[in-house]
């Protein structure tokens, strides 16, 4: 300590002094041996009294848990029941304690004053949730209580000691020096290891955009092959087709839809063909197809003639309206529907056809467009982690770490440092 004392009131003339950064901490740690050699020596025996008795209060803790109550006393077993159950809580509070201190073997200028000031809030502790179990379990095991006690007030006069010592700022500042020269290393370090990480990242996301261009350019040809036009086309004539077929079909809807009520009437009279008429009241269409030899027609004559003598009731703007009906249905137009109707459906079964053999276009014209969906979300995640690892690398902040070290030894060694 005395060393220290007259470096505090000593004149230095500023030195300049280049040091490595690999060199700097041990650099740094050599220049200031002298001035705490003392102040080391002090810490050390303080910690060590410190430990020694952490390690009393669990040999004493044991001795406390083991005690019996002294023969000569006449206890009531309530009584003694009573007072091991605040022995017991007690130990167990003091064992959380224990638990919970941890002190560093090596002297640590900036983490000894934080381990004192968690060991000064748990004794606090202590003494605010032992206070009735200490009191109670004295009666009968005071011996044992009373060298714990010892031990705790030990620990904390010496952790008041080692406060005291590290209360001088610029002890303080030795070790903020340190650790700035540790995080300025490992930031080195990690500096470097992001710089990688961003150049590989702007390599990835050159390739994934040589990639891209490259499917998409693929993706253009293959739009531009006669395949795919022909293709396409075929797309066309199919929905062509099919717009056909579906205003065939609303043809003979509209065909059959006025008979509905005429034709019901007549299935519950007719003597035969009740299930032919029960399938063009479903589905005309499909009975159309199926009526081979067109019974409808001769289907529709008779209700036609019932319609005529009464024995099929209509109303009469439905009566003129159904036989207008009839009259326009003619072997000569169903045919022609049917033929029409085939037709269509022959050309789209072969459209459908060749569709199925062009379908190898369109699958590498899907597998490209997935391809190229997938390429964007890669690039644009690549150029995220890019900019993560930018705001890493600012974050990091070195040069300000590194100036304060240069001020620091300035401040408290007399010395103008260069880093390099």
């Amino acid at each position: 300590m005395i060393n220290f004392i007259k470096n505090l009131f000593k004149k230095k003339e500023i030195v300049k002094e280049e040091v490595k950064l690999e060199d700097l901490f041990d650099w740094f740690s050599a220049k200031i041996k002298e001035e705490i050699k003392d102040i080391n020596s002090e810490v050390k025996e303080e910690t060590g009294q410190l430990k020694h008795e952490l390690s009393g209060i669990k040999k004493n803790l044991s001795s406390l848990e083991d005690a019996k109550p002294d023969p000569k006393l006449k206890v009531l077993p309530k009584v003694k029941q009573t007072v091991d159950g605040h022995r017991a809580n007690y130990i167990r509070r003091i064992k959380l304690f224990l638990g919970r201190v941890k002190f560093p073997d090596d002297i640590d200028y900036l983490n000894i004053p934080g381990c004192c000031k968690v060991i000064d809030e748990e004794l606090d502790h202590i003494a605010k949730t032992t206070m009735k179990s200490f009191y109670a379990t004295q009666h009968l095991y005071y011996k044992e209580l009373e060298e714990v006690g010892k031990n705790l007030k030990n620990v904390s006069s010496a952790v008041g000691r080692i406060k005291k010592i590290f209360m001088d700022p610029r002890i303080r500042e030795f070790g903020t020096v340190k650790k700035d020269i540790k995080e300025i290393e490992k930031g080195k370090d990690m500096a470097a290891e992001v710089g990688k990480e961003i150049d590989d990242g702007k390599k990835r996301e050159k390739a994934l955009e040589i990639l891209k261009e490259q499917t998409d350019k693929k993706l253009i040809e293959v739009r531009g092959s006669e395949e795919y036009r022909n293709y396409n086309d075929l797309v066309e004539d199919e929905k062509e087709l099919k717009d056909k077929k579906r205003l065939e079909e609303s043809k003979l809807f509209n065909i059959f839809s006025p008979l509905d009520a005429a034709l019901k009437k007549y299935e519950r009279i007719a003597m035969d063909g009740r299930g032919q008429i029960a399938g063009y009241l479903a589905y005309p269409l499909k009975a159309l197809l199926d009526d081979k030899e067109l019974q409808i027609l001769g289907i529709l004559e008779n209700v036609k003639k019932n319609i005529e003598n009464g024995s099929i009731e209509l109303k009469d703007k439905k009566k003129i309206k159904t036989l207008e009906s009839i009259k326009r249905i003619t072997k000569e137009e169903l045919k022609s529907f049917i033929k029409e109707y085939k037709r269509i459906n022959d050309e789209i079964e072969d459209i459908q056809g060749d569709l199925k053999s062009a379908e190898r276009v369109v699958t590498e014209e899907k597998r490209l467009k997935d391809k190229l969906v997938r390429l964007g979300d890669d690039i644009r995640l690549a150029d995220m982690k890019i900019l993560t690892l930018k705001d890493k690398m600012k974050d990091m902040d070195l040069e300000k770490t590194r100036r304060d070290v240069v001020h620091s030894v300035r401040n408290l060694l007399d010395i103008e440092l260069e880093i390099r």
